[in-house]
């Protein structure tokens, strides 16, 4: 029984071995980068890395939905969270807003802004804890953050491999 995927090859062993440690500064630098800034909700940056990176492999056109779609669903939790309060009309609004948007990503009307990376991030925001929290700035910043430092790592070393591949083919 043959199976189809789209996720690469493993990495060999001596591959993650010299990887993990630059993960791992990259990490730190991260973190040190919300704590300078004051970012509470880091984890929000590590779910469009893990979205963007390790499902969508860093594919370049698959970053800016990821990015946007992030955004939007940050921004719906946010809504929700304003409507909670204010009643329950107020409230179904925002829940048939959610099922707009399910609609939406299903028929894939605007995969550019409503997409898994929406669902996601969502998912995150319209959890209790986060409704409590209630910190979604924080959230958006880190995500943006997030987009901002990996994101330009990551297409940046994809754009010089791109180069140098050009290059020896036309030598």
């Amino acid at each position: 029984m043959s199976q189809t995927t789209d996720t690469p090859p493993p990495a060999t062993v001596k591959t993650a071995l010299i990887m993990l440690p630059i993960i791992a500064i990259l990490i730190i630098a991260y973190l040190a980068m919300t704590y300078t800034l004051d970012i509470k909700t880091p984890y929000a940056g590590y779910f469009f890395l893990l979205y963007w990176a390790g499902i969508r492999q860093s594919a370049p056109n698959a970053f800016l939905p990821a990015l946007l779609g992030g955004l939007a669903g940050i921004g719906t939790g946010y809504l929700l969270f304003v409507a909670t309060p204010l009643g329950t009309g107020a409230l179904l609004g925002v829940v048939a807003l959610i099922f707009l948007a399910i609609f939406i990503d299903l028929v894939r009307w605007i995969p550019m802004v409503i997409n898994t990376s929406y669902m996601v991030f969502l998912t995150v925001a319209a959890a209790g804890p986060m409704q409590k929290e209630g910190d979604f700035i924080g959230q958006a910043s880190a995500l943006l953050l997030s987009a901002v430092f990996f994101g330009g790592i990551i297409l940046g070393v994809g754009w010089i491999q791109t180069r140098r591949q050009k290059e020896t083919i036309s030598i």
